[in-house]
């Protein structure tokens, strides 16, 4: 995990942030174990330079399964994933004129934002959801989001855990300030 120091530096400019995450998978015997790690490292990043990426790693055998960019982009928020061989994989889009951008409520099209899944040919995979909680969640928790997603069109076990990596990433990049954040 991140440790405090790199956590608090985050707060100051949080577009060359690094943190790691490490995710579990529930095993056979009901048992959390972990299965990959992401990581992100310091960047400088300044408008077209030096993007944030992230390095999704299978934590069994060490191997790197896929590496994740935010190329820049004026308006939408888009995300390149590379496979392990470094070929272009596929490609999440999410438009920036979305009502859940710009006042993030918890009923109708303000409770929602999406992403789209494409693979490298530009058909559609899979799909990533930001869903605002319920009134309750939304008034006394207002850190707590929910995200769907959604790869029917992925058979690839390693892309699919990148579109779950990408949703991290996501919400890492857009949607972790909130004004409990300045009490801790």
């Amino acid at each position: 995990g991140t440790d405090c120091l790199t956590r608090q530096l985050g707060n100051f400019c949080k577009a060359c942030a690094a943190w790691d995450v490490d995710m579990r998978v529930i095993n056979a015997a009901g048992q959390a174990e972990e299965a990959f790690e992401l990581k992100r490292p310091w960047t400088l990043t300044c408008c077209c330079f030096n993007r944030p990426h992230l390095s999704l790693t299978d934590r069994h055998s060490g191997a790197e399964i896929a590496d994740i960019v935010a190329p820049f982009n004026c308006c939408n928020m888009t995300f390149s994933v590379k496979d392990k061989d470094a070929n272009d994989a596929m490609y999440v889009k999410g438009r920036c004129c979305q009502a859940g951008l710009f006042c993030p409520l918890p009923c109708g099209r303000c409770s929602e934002v999406h992403f789209t899944a494409e693979d490298a040919d530009g058909n559609e995979v899979g799909h990533i959801m930001k869903k605002v909680p319920s009134v309750l969640k939304f008034l006394f928790t207002p850190d707590v989001d929910n995200y769907h997603v959604d790869f029917d069109g992925l058979s690839d076990p390693a892309m699919k855990a990148a579109l779950i990596a990408i949703s991290v990433f996501i919400d890492f990049q857009y949607f972790s300030q909130n004004a409990n954040s300045k009490d801790s």
